[in-house]
């Protein structure tokens, strides 16, 4: 990493991410000194808009009073080794080091997509060409996705602490589910874990999302009766799909959301 690039910490603000703090790297090093009242221990990520950075952050923990050391040999900052005395920070470690070659992989391939969309736009003649190797990214990165899933599913098994880690951990596997295909040994593996964590866990939020995401809704088919639900209109009146049964009707489904 070059002198001159600038790294950036954030802290979380809900769901989104407040930056905090930013450094230059000078001789090959950065750094950042908080102050914190609390005590307890905290996430934060560290990302760089500099070029040549992946779109993506490290994940750290920080505490009042520890030291956190950051060490990397690229750019590739998702698989920077993370170092200190704080017990989340050590767990993470757990799943960090099982795929940093996958990861690391990951990050590289992603670098290469957006290169590749970029020349599109400068060579829309060659979109083709282009298009047929993103294709092959697609493959290569969801085949190397896969295998980091099923790395992490097995350390989730060797270490059921059910901690907030772990609870985490098994939280953004089991959304996966939402969105995409997964086989189907890989999702009862997620079941047997979910099966295996302690009833007051699986009454928490985390422990509440993963069961949705094991129990999604059967989606509608072409044809099939559209679920009756409350509904406002532009007026603010309360209306039911059911009392429009009969007519035509425009259904505009719209987020606002990550960018």
């Amino acid at each position: 990493v070059e002198d001159s690039a600038v790294i950036s910490l954030y802290e979380f603000q809900g769901s989104v991410f407040n930056r905090v703090a930013n450094d230059t790297v000078i001789n090959g090093k950065f750094s950042f000194t908080l102050t914190d009242s609390t005590g307890m221990e905290k996430p934060m990520v560290i990302m760089s808009d500099t070029e040549g950075f992946p779109p993506t952050w490290l994940d750290i923990w920080v505490k009042s009073g520890e030291t956190v050391k950051i060490t990397g040999k690229d750019k590739m900052l998702r698989t920077w080794n993370v170092k200190s005395n704080i017990p989340q920070q050590k767990e993470s470690n757990l799943y960090v080091d099982r795929t940093r070659d996958d990861q690391h992989q990951t990050q590289l391939l992603v670098m290469e997509m957006y290169a590749l969309r970029d020349s599109i736009r400068k060579s829309p003649d060659k979109e083709k060409e282009y298009n047929t190797r993103g294709d092959s990214l697609n493959t290569l990165y969801g085949s190397l996705n896969l295998r980091i899933q099923e790395t992490e599913l097995s350390v989730l098994d060797e270490n059921k602490t059910y901690s907030d880690i772990w609870m985490d951990k098994l939280e953004r596997q089991a959304m996966q589910l939402r969105y995409s295909e997964v086989p189907e040994a890989t999702v009862a593996k997620m079941q047997a874990l979910y099966d295996s964590m302690p009833e007051d866990k699986k009454k928490s939020r985390p422990g509440e999302s993963i069961y949705l995401s094991l129990n999604l809704p059967k989606p509608v088919g072409i044809g099939d009766n559209v679920a009756d639900a409350d509904m406002w209109d532009l007026n603010g009146n309360l209306q039911r799909l059911e009392n429009f049964k009969g007519k035509y009707m425009l259904l505009d489904f719209w987020s606002s959301g990550c960018g």
